[in-house]
């Protein structure tokens, strides 16, 4: 079994307790099971305020949603096209259907994440992994991948379950890269399964902006800006993976590096529901 690179900063030093164990991996275990390490507190405080942000978002789109129900944007689905027709069409659905669950599943994981499931605060800051964030995003970012396709016009559901996969698939390349990374001393590390991810990303993006870029004259202006804050934001989250590329593994940089992922998925979830929501409201007012 492959040996895990581990570090130990200057500032992981001071929160931990006297131990005889003087060795890297010994502190690293010694700083792991204590709970009044300042990092561990703060996951846990900001794990808690946005569980509570993203339940309230819900809360109120759910509540926008029922109370303008006869106003909801439907989206139509179909098995084929032919010749630019829709042909085997399964009807239309209110696209609030696959807005609304993500805030909600991404409170779920919050909560999850602050109740220590799957050993969290230890692999984030000792590790410098998450699972949780990968399963998560696996499922959201998967609901987001068909409200854009569907607002941008690609509505056939085999297109649709292709860019599921696909967002699947780069998931498991980020998780991947980051159990790689977080291996391994800086200078040691390879950025392949960054490079792997990249294509699925890449299939997915092509396919919304092609789809928006045809259908660009109907498009209502809410959905511009829903499709392209969206791949604005995707890209945003290249940032952590390469700030953190030459960083070593200490646990101050495992906790900027959660903190990051921690903000832009809260951005990116809020601004797709609520540019979309609002937008709505306010072309059908």
């Amino acid at each position: 079994m492959a040996r895990r690179y581990v570090n130990v900063s200057t500032a992981d030093l001071d929160v931990l307790d006297e131990s005889e164990d003087s060795s890297a991996e010994g502190i690293g275990e010694k700083l792991l099971i204590s709970k009044e390490n300042p990092y561990r507190k703060r996951l846990k405080l900001w794990n808690t305020v946005v569980a509570i942000v993203q339940f309230i978002s819900f809360a109120a789109l759910l509540t926008i949603s029922l109370v303008r129900l006869s106003d909801a944007k439907h989206v139509g689905l179909w098995l084929d096209v032919d010749r630019g027709m829709a042909i085997r069409d399964l009807g239309t659905y209110p696209l609030f259907a696959t807005l609304l669950p993500f805030p909600f599943i991404t409170a779920i994981f919050h909560l999850l994440a602050r109740a220590n499931v799957d050993d969290y605060y230890n692999q984030v800051l000792n590790n410098g992994t998450n699972r949780l964030r990968w399963i998560e995003y696996s499922i959201t970012n998967g609901l987001m991948t068909f409200s854009l396709c569907v607002l941008a016009g690609a509505r056939g559901v085999v297109l649709l379950v292709v860019n599921l996969l696909a967002n699947c698939l780069m998931q498991a390349f980020g998780y991947f890269h980051e159990n790689l990374v977080h291996s391994q001393p800086p200078g040691s590390r390879t950025p392949k399964y960054i490079l792997f991810g990249f294509l699925p990303w890449l299939q997915t993006w092509i396919t919304v902006i092609t789809y928006y870029a045809v259908n660009f004259s109907t498009a209502t202006l809410s959905d511009g800006f829903a499709i392209i804050g969206s791949l604005l934001l995707s890209l945003a989250f290249v940032f952590p993976l390469v700030w953190y590329y030459g960083k070593p593994n200490f646990s101050e940089n495992n906790y900027r590096l959660e903190m990051m992922y921690i903000f832009l998925s809260l951005t990116a979830k809020l601004y797709l529901d609520w540019t979309v929501v609002i937008g709505n409201w306010v072309e059908t007012s």
